[in-house]
This record gives structure tokens, C-alpha cells and sequence, in this order.
């Protein structure tokens, strides 16, 4: 035989595959366990609902009511959710407290609290509406947007005051929400990202020697330095809150949106919401609320965040400064470099919003002995679906 080793395991699968088998036993302890699975389903089978709290009005009576008869029809719990009106030309709903104020704090301590009582769970928004953010927002943590100003040099000594950009007065059918100093009227934050001396071309191509980052000449808005001869455009790249605000807030809950991608604002952001469920319910581990609940990221005025010039560089090795112009149409050397940087711009933003955003959320909550659901939803800039996918 020319393959004996072969030929004996061939014999050895035989006899194993020859040997009885045990039938498969169906015994009535097991159908009974399933049957009064289905009596009697366990509480995570059970089904649960978002909770609308319209324009933040709640009575506390109504809550225990509507949980009792959640409960008595099989349900497990419920997601709060402050939410406005879209139209409510008549006014049906009357405008309750901004939420987490102390009467919004009052009626959900009163909902966890029942909730426990009757063995149910809560979820609870982070915002009225959606996105995150709220009226505790400071400044340097709402949404930002990337500025722009322009201005024309023939090349040789400069000596220029840089004009500041004009903040948007509107996002969409929302004034924007973007707090000014009252004397200079500029935003009570911004930062200035860098100034860029762009050679005039006949096309949008652009080469690394028609592209000089002036930086470091700016003193406030002066900006005195020297250029080649030539046609130059001198852009001033700021960062400024977009002043983008909440989506469908309830009456009193007007708020600017907060930073997506800004470990700092999340950080501030959850510390100011569980110091403020604290005050109504001290345990929050040991009660019925279980998680934090975020709605989809829809953030579309802002693509810009202040630490991303130096996240990116920590992650992709080189600055992204002197690649600026491909984000207002310009090709920087080639089509290949320009379409790479593009690809390295979105995913240092997806990074920066599942690290600082959602990883750190969930981080939070569970150090507070909760979890964090999110939806996965968008669009939201700077790609047209969920930035998470990039």
C-alpha cells in the first residue's frame, strides 16, 4: 500500500462515525422553562419606549402614572427625552423649565426614583433635542467652524491689519447662538489657526513653493513680513464657534451645540450633568437610570476643532497647514497628494470624535456605574454619512 498512514485514519474515521448516537432528549422541565420564558419573559426581553417630555413639560403624578401603566402592560422602562415642537402654532404643549434646571431635575429624580420603585429602567438624553450641548456650554467648548478672510499683496515688505471674519447671523432657520464680547463684538473665543500667502494661478493647481505659512508674523491683526514679487492672496484661517444650536429644543432650552470632537467639552460636559442628577438622586449606580443616551451626530456648520492641527500631526506625521487650500478647491502638487490629504483630514476627524466624544463618554458613565448608549446616525460634515465609518 502506497499510503498506509493514510489508509488507518481512514479506518479510525470509520468506526468513530459507525459508533450509536444518543438521541437528542427533549424533557418537559425544559419546555416548561420555555413556556413560562414566554409567560413570563425575563425584564431585558421586555420591551421599552422613548419617553417624550414635549417642550420639557412633565407632571410628576402623570410620571408615576404612565410608568405604572408601562409596567402593567409589560414593559421595562423608557429613554427620557426633553424635545421641542417642531409646529405648535396653537401652543397646545406650555413651555416647561430648560432642562436639567431644578424644576427638569425635580421630575426626573421623580421618574428614576419610581422607576426603581417599580423595578423598571430609564435612559436619559444628554441634551433637549439633539445634538449634544446645552445652556452649560462655555464658549470654547460649542461647535467650531474654520474662517476665513482674504486679502490681495503684490509681494514685497507687509505691512497689513488682517481683517477678522464676519460670524454667520443665522444656521439654517436658527439664529446662531455665539457669545460676543461686547466691546470688540468678536466671539468671546476664537483662536487663530495660521496665515497662509497663496500665489496667484491660472488654474487651481497650486505647488509647495506658491504656498508660505506667515504664521508667525501675526501680532494680533498686524501682520508685517515680506513676500516674493508677485500676486498673492493672504488668508487669515480662524477658529470660531459656528454658533450651530440644538435641533428641536424644548422652549427654554435654546443652546449653541457642543464640540464633537473636544475630549475638553465632553469631559465638562458629562461632569456637568452627573453633578446635576446628583443633586436628585446622590446613588445614581443603585438606581433605575442605567444609561446616558446620546441621538445622532448631525453637526453640519463645523469641521474644525481647536487641538485638530495638532492631533493630526500627531497621527499622520506631517502638518496639515500648507494643505489648507485643498479644502476650498485648490489641488496642492498633484491630485493624488491633495485627494490623500482629504482622506487623512476626515479620518483624524473620525478619530477625534469616536475617541474624545464616544469612547470617553462611555468612559465617564462608567465610572459613575452606567453606560452610554449612542445612536449611530448622521450626516454630519465632514462626509455625508456617519463619520464613525470613515
Amino acid at each position: 500500500m502506497k499510503n498506509p498512514t493514510f489508509f488507518l485514519m481512514f479506518i479510525i474515521l470509520m468506526l468513530i462515525g459507525c459508533q450509536p448516537q444518543k438521541p437528542i432528549q427533549t424533557t418537559s422541565t425544559t419546555l416548561d422553562s420555555l413556556a413560562e420564558g414566554f409567560a413570563n419573559p425575563p425584564m431585558s426581553a421586555k420591551p421599552k419606549a422613548l419617553w417624550d417630555w414635549v417642550n420639557g413639560n412633565a407632571n410628576l403624578s402623570r410620571i408615576t402614572e404612565e410608568l405604572e401603566a408601562a409596567k402593567a402592560k409589560g414593559m421595562s422602562g423608557f429613554d427620557i427625552w426633553d424635545v421641542g415642537i417642531l409646529v405648535d402654532d396653537n401652543q397646545v404643549v406650555p413651555a416647561g423649565p430648560p432642562f436639567l434646571s431644578d424644576p427638569s431635575l425635580q421630575a426626573i429624580g421623580h421618574a428614576i426614583r419610581e422607576a426603581t420603585r417599580l423595578g423598571m429602567e430609564l435612559g436619559l438624553i444628554t441634551s433637549s433635542s439633539w445634538n449634544s450641548g446645552g445652556t452649560w456650554t462655555r464658549p470654547e467648548h460649542t461647535a467650531m467652524a474654520l474662517y476665513r478672510t482674504y486679502h490681495q499683496s503684490a509681494g514685497g515688505a507687509i505691512d497689513l491689519e488682517l481683517s477678522f471674519p464676519a460670524m454667520p447671523e443665522r444656521y439654517g432657520r436658527h439664529k446662531t447662538l455665539i457669545e460676543k464680547d461686547t466691546v470688540s463684538g468678536r466671539p468671546v473665543f476664537y483662536q487663530d489657526v495660521c496665515v497662509l500667502a497663496i500665489g496667484t494661478t491660472s488654474d487651481s493647481l497650486l505647488q509647495s513653493d506658491q504656498i508660505i505659512d506667515l504664521s508667525p508674523y501675526l501680532r494680533g491683526d498686524r501682520l508685517v513680513a515680506s513676500l516674493p514679487e508677485g500676486q498673492w492672496t493672504l488668508v487669515r484661517y480662524t477658529c470660531a464657534p459656528s454658533g450651530q444650536s440644538l435641533a428641536i429644543p424644548s422652549t427654554n432650552s435654546q443652546a449653541p451645540m457642543m464640540d464633537h470632537f473636544s475630549a475638553e467639552a465632553q469631559k465638562a460636559n458629562l461632569q456637568y450633568i452627573f453633578s446635576r442628577l446628583q443633586t436628585e438622586v446622590p446613588d445614581i449606580k443603585q438606581s433605575a437610570l442605567k444609561y446616558l443616551y446620546v441621538d445622532s451626530y448631525e453637526v453640519n456648520s463645523g469641521i474644525w476643532t481647536p487641538r485638530l492641527v495638532d492631533y493630526f500631526d500627531s497621527l499622520m506625521g506631517y502638518s496639515p497647514l500648507p494643505y489648507l487650500p485643498v479644502l476650498d478647491g485648490y489641488v496642492v502638487e498633484n491630485e493624488e497628494i491633495s485627494s490623500r490629504f482629504l482622506e487623512d483630514f476626515n479620518k483624524v476627524l473620525s478619530e477625534m470624535i469616536i475617541q474624545n466624544h464616544y469612547r470617553l463618554g462611555r468612559q465617564i458613565c462608567e465610572q459613575h456605574g452606567i453606560g452610554y448608549a449612542a445612536e449611530a446616525g448622521g450626516p454630519g460634515q465632514p462626509i455625508t454619512m456617519c463619520p464613525l465609518k470613515t
